[in-house]
């Protein structure tokens, strides 16, 4: 898979995410390969034409980053465009396009906080938590030690 693709599939998933919170709906249902009930299918459209609008994806690419064809991208964003007559719906929308726009991009984010602190050659990294206590990091931290130092920025 492609660099492209991947991130693709990153901001859908997001998308994805931010629309199921905001409609009360477990997100695994909008990735189901069914139209399911239609509040999923309405879910499914918003997370579609968030990713067009936010991140300003075509709709080749949002079909395929959901994994439907370029005419059901478009189709959602039909319906979601129809909807925002209804000003609390459009307040809403508006809300959750700034925030997904909000977000850094990935490289950008990593790149920035490796300027602020650089690691020492041979040093172990030590990881901060929430509660203020740090240990040594360890391989299995991976992942969590670069969510703390991105946090830490």
């Amino acid at each position: 898979m492609t660099e492209r693709k991947q991130a693709d599939r990153a901001r859908a998933q997001l998308a994805r995410q931010i629309a199921a919170y905001s409609l009360a709906l477990p997100v695994e249902e909008l990735d189901g390969p069914t139209r399911g009930g239609a509040d999923i299918a309405f879910a499914r459209q918003v997370a579609m034409y968030l990713a067009h609008i936010a991140f300003e994806m075509s709709l080749a690419r949002v079909g395929e980053a959901f994994g439907r064809d370029r005419s059901t991208a478009a189709h959602a964003c039909h319906i979601v465009e129809d909807r925002r007559d209804d000003r609390a719906f459009d307040t809403l929308m508006d809300e959750l396009e700034a925030a997904l726009r909000a977000l850094p991009l990935p490289e950008t984010a990593i790149e920035a906080c490796h300027a602020s602190a650089p690691e020492q050659a041979g040093e172990r990294p030590v990881l901060a938590d929430p509660a203020g206590s740090s240990r040594p990091a360890h391989r299995a931290d991976a992942g969590r030690a670069q969510f703390w130092r991105l946090r830490q920025c």
